[in-house]
């Protein structure tokens, strides 16, 4: 079973919503993201060089510890919120995203030797040189998927229908429901 931790352990560095300018400004550092797995058992084809029939069969059988220290996100959001009709959307989303440090405790990939030492180290190099290198094409990415995605399910929700899903409780009541209460009262203690 794969487990993931540390989303819930958070810094607000700055959070500045502008309503005249339909803006919201962030910037949140998650201290440590980790990923892990007690056992993982994998036996794996992989067809490099297809064309040249080239392919690299590896096994693995063992325990996967995985971590991003200090990520940091932190970016604009433009919105647009029409009061009296028509749908909410993003306008436009730039995110930057840095990680201070990787860790990957990878076990069992190649053995126990220098090889999957050597395999986790280069590993946790390519994130950190991944994430941090690329910050335009990481932004574009995020702004080009997650933007469309979200727009189509905000797409005929008004104002007043998401702030009404955001103030309503969690079990799909809205304040437009009756007030209902089970009120039983307490036995007479003196009878």
């Amino acid at each position: 079973r794969l487990r993931l931790d540390g989303l819930d352990d958070f810094v607000i560095n700055r959070f500045k919503l502008n309503i005249i300018l339909s803006k919201v400004t962030f910037d949140i550092t998650f201290s440590n993201i980790r990923a892990s797995a007690s056992h993982y058992d994998t036996k794996t084809i992989v067809d490099g060089l297809r064309q040249l029939g080239l392919s690299v069969q590896y096994e693995g059988d063992g325990t996967l510890d995985f971590g991003l220290k200090n990520l940091r996100v932190a970016g604009t959001l433009k919105y647009k919120i029409p009061m009296l009709w028509g749908s909410m959307r993003i306008t436009s989303l730039k995110v930057t995203i840095t990680v201070e440090s990787c860790n990957s405790e990878i076990n069992g990939f190649f053995g126990e030797g220098k090889l999957n030492r050597l395999l986790n180290d280069k590993l946790a190099s390519l994130i950190e040189s991944g994430i941090n290198d690329n910050q335009q094409l990481i932004s574009e990415t995020i702004e080009n998927t997650l933007v469309p995605r979200v727009n189509k399910k905000l797409k005929g929700k008004d104002f007043w229908t998401i702030l009404d899903a955001i103030l309503s409780s969690d079990d799909g009541t809205s304040e437009d429901d009756p007030i209902v209460t089970k009120c039983v009262a307490p036995e007479d203690p003196w009878a």
